[in-house]
């Protein structure tokens, strides 16, 4: 019983010491991040017009968009399934 309680207790200080190790990793941020692509607003919406399968360009990839929203409207809004 006393072995089992010993291997209990150094079971739960190895796994707080990992814990604790992961919880202050130093976090990505968006500032760490490559840039696949730099866009305005208009030339992106102007790329999916011109070519629906555009998305796979962009898939998973990180864009730096800069503009201004006019307006918006659901029509305009295109619908993916994944």
């Amino acid at each position: 019983m006393k072995k089992i309680l010993i291997l209990l207790l150094v079971v739960l200080v190895i796994g707080g010491a990992i814990g604790l190790y992961l919880y202050n990793m130093p976090h990505k941020t968006a500032a760490d991040v490559e840039v696949f692509e730099e866009l305005t607003s208009h030339d992106l919406y102007q790329k999916f017009v011109k070519d629906p399968n555009a998305v796979q360009t962009y898939l998973n990839k990180n864009l730096k968009i800069t503009g201004n929203v006019d307006s918006f409207s659901a029509d305009s809004v295109a619908r993916w399934t994944l």
